[in-house]
């Protein structure tokens, strides 16, 4: 491990009793705050692909929030978002105790990005919270909105772009092409998330209110009426006919969820 006597005269770290690093507070003056969250300013990073428009979203919550003080979980995401990025390669190397030293020594000179990424590669091995690294399915709850939001993005630019096809039928420009090819390549690390998390959660099986008659799944407030056990379903179902009346009556069948069929109603 480093020595962070000189860092920890740079930032205040806040360490657990288990010697864990819970937070860091960095002490960016309002003019790098104003430079970091602002899109003309000079420390933005949102706005070059969806990873880093996601960490900047995550960023400016946080700096708005706390000013500078970053959560270890807060740092985890930053780490897994920038790493590979252009500008960022210090997150690949093994950093020694002359690198530290020397970045604390420059400290004043150091953007307020340099200054973040010291302390991640500085510190890494002392956060509270266990490693979260874009391989684990188990991910953190800050890295969900990181990773989906070029997802999302992409989503609307697609949709947005479609609408603007040539109405005669002709092939888009090179340039409109490459928009949305890229949209498309912002949207994979989203896209395998929800690939992911859809394969570790189906097959899943259960039971269904469905409308008497014609067996159309129904909603309450909570969305899909699905359960788990028969006896929830019934249950449901008894809410659902005081709610509606008699002329809107449910009845419960077996339902499954897959990622080949969607919603599939079993039986009545």
């Amino acid at each position: 491990m480093l020595d962070l006597k000189k860092l920890e005269k740079k930032v205040d770290v806040n360490w657990t009793e288990e010697g864990k690093i819970q937070s860091v507070t960095f002490e960016f003056s309002n003019d790098e705050l104003a430079h970091m969250m602002v899109r003309s300013g000079q420390y933005y990073l949102g706005g070059c692909c969806g990873q880093m428009s996601g960490l900047q979203d995550q960023l400016n919550h946080r700096l708005r929030m706390g000013a500078g003080v970053l959560s270890a979980r807060d740092l985890e995401v930053y780490e897994d978002c920038a790493r590979g990025h252009d500008g960022f390669e210090f997150l690949e190397q093994e950093w020694t105790q002359e690198m530290l030293d020397e970045k604390a020594k420059r400290w004043r000179k150091l953007d307020p990005h340099e200054k973040i990424v010291t302390v991640i590669c500085a510190t890494r091995d002392r956060w509270e919270s266990n490693r979260v690294l874009s391989e684990d399915r188990h991910r953190s709850e800050e890295e969900i909105p990181v990773r989906l939001y070029g997802l999302h993005r992409s989503s609307e630019y697609l949709c947005h772009a479609s609408l603007f096809r040539d109405q005669e039928g002709h092939p888009p420009t090179t340039q409109r092409l490459a928009n949305e090819v890229l949209a498309l390549v912002k949207s994979v690390p989203g896209a395998k998330m929800v690939l992911e998390a859809a394969e570790e959660r189906t097959p899943m099986e259960g039971w269904v209110l469905v409308l008497k008659g014609d067996r159309t799944p129904v909603t309450n407030l909570l969305g899909l009426a699905f359960y788990e056990t028969e006896e929830a379903a019934k249950e449901g179902a008894k809410g659902f006919d005081e709610a509606n009346g008699p002329d809107l009556e449910c009845e419960i069948a077996r339902g499954r969820i897959s990622i080949e069929n969607g919603l599939e109603v079993l039986d009545a």
